[in-house]
């Protein structure tokens, strides 16, 4: 048989939460059960059970209509604590932000100022970026939107050009990997060093 694209709905057995998901197979029937990143452990934990929703075509077509659903579906549950759902194209939960906020602050008020992101100050041609000066010298842009992605793309990259090392187990790997892999195992994420 021809593999799917499908909607479907996670619940748990042991808890009335639910996750939303679109999935498109690379065989038929294969074992799919969702791939979240914030609330993995839930999947680990509980027993996790699959309902499918809607098939609909395999072909782009059929995936825009499935993503679209998909959207539709978790838009409502977004902020619901029972939906385990942290984002839709792009939006994210108020829980995720809050989240974001708590760590941008852990990480100002430990270093004395802001680490994360590209740091703009007005001048007459445009903004400065000074957390490039490690890429070859400082970022100017001017004001237009067509600009704004090579400044998010040049503060990706001075944060992907930074290691970090976990104090407790000795891992080393950039910022936000080592965040999910100290959060995982219960490790307070301000315990960690910069490498380089």
């Amino acid at each position: 048989m021809q593999p799917r694209i499908y909607i479907y709905k996670v619940t748990f057995e042991e808890i009335p939460h639910w996750y939303w998901g679109v999935h498109k197979e690379k065989r038929f029937g294969e074992n799919y059960l969702g791939s979240p990143k914030a609330h993995r452990w839930v999947w680990d934990f509980y027993t996790p059970v699959i309902q499918i929703l809607e098939v609909f075509e395999f072909s782009d077509q059929g995936w825009a209509d499935a993503r679209n659903v998909e959207d539709r579906l978790i838009k409502p549950d977004l902020n619901n604590p029972l939906c385990l759902n942290e984002a839709y194209s792009g939006v994210r939960s108020i829980e995720t932000c809050r989240k974001a906020g708590e760590i941008g602050g852990k990480l100002g008020n430990k270093e004395g100022k802001r680490k994360s992101g590209v740091q703009a100050r007005d001048n007459k041609k445009g903004f400065h970026a000074p957390g490039m000066a490690s890429l070859g010298g400082t970022a100017t842009m001017n004001r237009h939107p067509e600009h704004a992605s090579e400044a998010g793309k040049l503060g990706a990259a001075a944060q992907h050009s930074q290691t970090w090392r976990c104090l407790v187990t000795g891992y080393e790997t950039t910022p936000a990997p080592l965040s999910r892999y100290q959060k995982a195992r219960g490790i307070d994420t301000n315990f960690r060093e910069r490498v380089q």
